[in-house]
């Protein structure tokens, strides 16, 4: 077996199995990508951006918090991570994670940073 089939199956895999499950009326799959993707890609991209000093996570220490549907403002969709403090209060910073680009093997995922929308607004 060689390695470009090995990530093909583990890309379909994954794909395939998403969180689980959706749950509250969450969908398990968003724009192409699962809610276990959104969480894994949003918690790499914080680790660079809490070392960007124009970030406005610079320089803090946050978790992934709650994923949730959403959309950017050209309705894309796209899924919204809220981040957390390390005593799991909520941090105001929220990261978006959606698909710009899809190859057979490689998915190309945009993302945004800013503040979390206010309880109730997406």
């Amino acid at each position: 077996m060689s390695w470009r089939i090995v990530v093909a199956t583990l890309s379909l895999t994954l794909g395939a199995t998403g969180c689980g499950g959706g749950s509250g009326g969450q969908p398990d799959t968003l724009g192409g990508i699962t809610k276990y993707e959104a969480a894994v890609v949003a918690r790499d991209a914080m680790n660079d951006e809490i070392l960007e000093p124009e970030s406005i996570a610079y320089d803090t220490t946050l978790l992934v918090g709650e994923t949730t549907a959403d959309q950017l403002e050209d309705g894309t969709q796209a899924w919204r991570v809220a981040f957390v403090t390390i005593d799991e209060r909520p941090s105001g910073v929220c990261l978006w994670v959606w698909i710009e680009s899809r190859t057979p093997l490689r998915d190309n995922y945009g993302y945004d940073v800013d503040t979390c929308p206010a309880t109730g607004a997406t």
